[in-house]
């Protein structure tokens, strides 16, 4: 299998692993597979005892989600340095990336953003290309 098949199949699982959240409107999952090839996974979620209604107010959800990639990055806990990380949607924000970054996360594979979502967060994701590129972290964008 070549590492294009691979990145591919882990990204579906992403996909799949986002089936978890309850976030109505954006459902993001995250695959870390360690160096050993122990796979680890993570969805955005509201801490225990959330109210629900806090999915349905943008502001009140944004302070208090959890996002996908640091919920996979608890569940592999030492086995995340030198992983690999796959993202569905899209690639993390800034606040992740330097969280994946400061793990030791080697590589972070995700799907380019469609040109509406890159536009709205290009802020955001500018500035985690370029927290990911200072840290020596690959970066892998596919179609």
């Amino acid at each position: 299998m070549t590492q294009q098949q691979i990145d591919a199949a882990y990204l579906d699982m992403a996909e799949r692993i986002s089936d978890n959240s309850e976030d109505p409107s954006t459902k993001t999952g995250c695959v870390v597979v360690a160096k050993h090839g122990r796979e680890f996974f993570g969805w955005n979620h509201l801490p225990p005892g959330t109210p629900a209604e806090v999915w349905n107010d943008r502001e009140a959800k944004y302070a208090r989600v959890v996002h996908a990639e640091i919920d996979a990055l608890m569940d592999a806990g030492l086995s995340r340095h030198g992983a690999t990380v796959y993202m569905h949607p899209w690639m993390p924000c800034e606040r992740c990336a330097a969280s994946l970054a400061s793990a030791g996360v080697a590589r972070v594979v995700a799907r380019k953003a469609d040109p509406e979502r890159e536009q709205r967060w290009a802020k955001s994701f500018t500035l985690a290309r370029q927290i990911l590129a200072d840290a020596g972290v690959e970066l892998v964008e596919v179609e």
